[in-house]
């Protein structure tokens, strides 16, 4: 079972997951400058107001999707919109009320997490593999444990999940699972989103206090980035460049420091906490399970982050963040776990 910080959120976002039929306030997401857009809110489980995600044909200069998912006081769901606040819209899956989602390079799969409630109180957890493509999801692993964060390797073979006390990585089918590393007993990697290198057997991934890298063998586990002492739960996990030549994560280098997301050179690592050059300032700590960041870095150079309880669009370069949720979290809900998709990815 998951912890109990984890059932309290389970249980204010998760209850009656089987059966949500829509969201009880209008869901209307920013546009670029920062103003509303009306967007459609659904009806059933399962469906969506109208997008031009379905209407507009794709073309190389379609922007960049943006997901995350979307607490709105009843379930959490997955949630869309370009990189510009437009076409926004809650993404119709196989499953309803997901958690920790994740998508492949090209954008044509998707993992994610569906909690059901059990007798004696707790959830049980399903990971599934959903492809876009066809609208057809694949149970890969259920338990009592439930597995939590995943990444889906850049050749489609491979899967990464935390569960409970370890990192595992199985085939693409659900088959062949096995421990890549497990936690000390004072700590844990079930909230630490696990990140491959590309196509490689390099995986990223987060733990209290650091983030560090280990094949997908178990060996050459190595600390990239060691920050200050900071409130208990939170996970500076890591995000790559589409390039894979810079690293990003919100850390907090200095017990004293206010957290900043920072960017590192990938090939420069290890390296010391403050060599990370400073992109944006947070507050350290968000809505989501984990309470961490969770940064994920887009096809046009732009990095999301969650803080508090909005996800925030900035320029991998710095500058001024853009608050990419506030129309949608303005009465009540919070926005976390952003991801970023191509434009021509078939998000339905």
């Amino acid at each position: 079972m998951r912890s109990a910080a984890l059932l309290v959120f389970v249980g204010s976002a998760l209850c009656g997951c089987g059966g949500r039929t829509g969201l009880l306030f209008d869901l209307i997401p920013p546009s670029a400058d920062g103003s509303a857009t009306t967007a459609g809110t659904g009806g059933g489980s399962g469906t969506v107001g109208s997008s031009t995600s379905s209407t507009t044909p794709c073309s190389t200069a379609s922007l960049p999707w943006l997901l995350f998912e979307l607490d709105d006081g009843e379930a959490t769901r997955l949630y869309a919109m370009r990189s510009d606040g437009s076409s926004g819209h809650r993404v119709p899956l196989v499953h309803d009320s997901q958690l920790y989602a994740s998508i492949s390079a090209d954008g044509t799969k998707l993992t994610y997490v569906v909690f059901e409630p059990e007798s004696d109180g707790g959830y049980d957890g399903t990971l599934y593999l959903e492809d876009l493509t066809t609208r057809t999801a694949a149970a890969l692993l259920s338990s009592g444990e439930p597995p939590l964060y995943s990444s889906i390797s850049g050749d489609d073979e491979t899967i990464a999940y935390t569960q409970g006390q370890g990192i595992y990585v199985m085939g693409a089918d659900g088959q062949s699972s096995r421990l890549v590393i497990e936690a000390p007993p004072s700590s844990t990697f079930g909230d630490g989103h696990p990140l491959f290198v590309g196509s490689t057997n390099t995986i990223l991934y987060g733990a209290y206090h650091a983030f560090a890298s280990i094949e997908t063998d178990g060996s050459n586990d190595v600390t990239l980035v060691t920050e200050g002492s900071i409130a208990a739960g939170f996970f500076p996990n890591p995000a790559l460049s589409p390039d894979l030549a810079s690293v990003a994560a919100a850390v907090q280098c200095e017990e004293d420091e206010e957290a900043w997301v920072r960017v590192y050179p990938y090939a420069s690592l290890p390296a010391s906490c403050e060599s990370g050059a400073k992109i944006a300032k947070t507050s350290g700590y968000s809505s989501a399970p984990n309470e961490a960041a969770d940064p994920s870095w887009g096809p046009t150079n732009l990095i999301a982050y969650a803080d508090a309880k909005d996800v925030f669009v900035v320029s991998a370069a710095g500058g001024a963040p853009r608050n990419m949720t506030a129309a949608l979290t303005s009465r009540r809900g919070s926005a976390f776990d952003p991801i970023w998709a191509d434009g021509c990815a078939p998000v339905p």
